[in-house]
């Protein structure tokens, strides 16, 4: 039997979004992130999706929360939006550290200094870049 299909109409530009209805909301966040990754960071649909899913982290899965803002600051970034972008990443840090999210939270600080040398604080980059 097929699984059923839920629609959820996004916050910001009610635009249907179909989503699996899965018992587990990982999913759901993880379908929304895949979605703004296939658009690109350019795309203002992207930032929908990469809102939506930081909503419904926030509200039901907050063990994702901490991947949705990291996508959400790597978002700002490309858009050369660093003072949002650092804000999202350091809440991300923040978030990746409560759940103990290594590999996350590794990709953060590093995305955080990837910000700061864009920003031309080399300093700070250097303070925090890990190299593997």
């Amino acid at each position: 039997m097929p699984q059923k299909l839920k629609i959820i109409f996004l916050s910001l530009l009610c635009i249907p979004c179909v989503i699996q209805a899965q018992d587990s909301t990982e999913t759901k966040v993880e379908y929304l992130l895949n979605k703004a990754a296939a658009l690109g960071n350019a795309s203002n649909q992207a930032y929908t999706y990469l809102e939506e899913a930081v909503a419904l982290a926030r509200s039901e899965s907050p063990e994702e929360l901490g991947v949705a803002l990291y996508n959400l600051g790597i978002y700002y970034d490309t858009k050369s939006d660093f003072d949002k972008a650092l804000f999202h990443l350091d809440s991300a840090e923040t978030t990746c550290r409560s759940f103990e999210q290594d590999e996350w939270l590794t990709k953060t600080t590093n995305s955080k200094g990837v910000v700061y040398l864009r920003q031309g604080r080399d300093a700070q980059a250097n303070s925090i870049i890990t190299l593997r």
